[in-house]
């Protein structure tokens, strides 16, 4: 019983895609969604948006870069 309650709770897991996230620093602080996906697939993954990011400074432009895993 505790193994197919075990399962049953582990199942939803395996339908879910898991999503990683990595910021790539845009040269001269100019970010274009050209050449967000460019740095992106440099880095190997799948896709990017131009966002800005927060540091203790500043607020960068910056890509932030998306891989999808099934």
């Amino acid at each position: 019983m505790n193994l197919f309650l075990f399962s049953f709770l582990l199942f939803p897991i395996f339908l879910t895609s898991v999503v990683t996230s990595y910021y790539a620093r845009m040269p001269h602080g100019v970010c274009t969604q050209r050449q967000c996906n460019a740095e992106c697939r440099k880095a190997d993954y799948t896709d990017g948006e131009c966002v800005r990011k927060a540091t203790a400074v500043s607020i960068e432009l910056v890509c932030k870069c998306y891989a999808f895993y099934n």
